[in-house]
């Protein structure tokens, strides 16, 4: 669940502000129109996962980098450090504690019609997901709007997203994923910036002497 919660993250950044109690029309238009002009994105994360039943959380945080159309990359410092890279072919997952790298093929690992291309799905809300507002005031108490999204096609691990977005600076801030077993992912954004036209170097990444590649 911690992976698929990574790679289905959003583009998500800042916009001009639009007027005020804006119709949900109106919201998903905007979350649309950034996520377009957004070509790359990053922010300090900390993310929650509830597992099933509601036992004990697992916790993690650290910083991701991504660039369109389909790179990223994930560096953890907590619990532990761990590298999670997406180049466009591959994924790689580093742990440096194993001495070990994981390696896989990108298009086998996130399949086109996945829960993972959720990422891809921000940029078109009508066409994947029937939104709406998660709350019948539109805002939580810290004034931000709350959308719930959810998947036009059933069959899909992610059962429904919860957005949350800051109206004035239009920053999604928060994501909750929730998922067919009822566990929940929920990832929070601090420090974005976007359109900083991080280098390609940045999603390079090649297996420290010494380590194993399991393929």
């Amino acid at each position: 669940m911690i992976l698929l919660a990574l790679v289905i993250f959003a583009f998500f950044s800042l916009a001009p502000p639009a007027a005020a109690a804006p119709s949900l029309d109106e919201v998903v238009t905007r979350l649309e129109t950034v996520y377009r002009e957004t070509a790359d994105f990053s922010a300090h994360f900390s993310q929650e996962t509830i597992l099933p039943g509601g036992s004990a959380a697992e916790k993690a945080a650290g910083t991701v980098a991504i660039k369109k159309p389909s790179r990223m990359r994930w560096n953890f410092s907590a619990p532990i450090s761990q590298e999670i890279v997406l180049d466009g072919t591959h994924v790689w997952i580093y742990q440096p504690d194993q001495k070990q790298v994981v390696k896989r093929r990108q298009a086998d690992a996130f399949p086109p019609g996945s829960a993972t291309n959720f990422l891809a799905g921000i940029g078109r809300l009508r066409e994947d997901f029937d939104p709406a507002f998660a709350l019948e005031n539109r805002v939580n108490q810290r004034g931000n709007i709350l959308l719930r999204l959810i998947p036009k096609q059933k069959d899909l691990t992610l059962t429904r997203v919860i957005l949350e977005v800051d109206p004035k600076s239009w920053a999604v801030v928060r994501v909750s994923l929730h998922d067919s077993a009822r566990g929940t992912t929920t990832i929070r954004f601090s420090r974005i910036a976007m359109n900083k036209g991080i280098p390609d170097e940045t999603f390079r990444f090649v297996p420290p002497k010494g380590v194993a590649v399991v393929e």
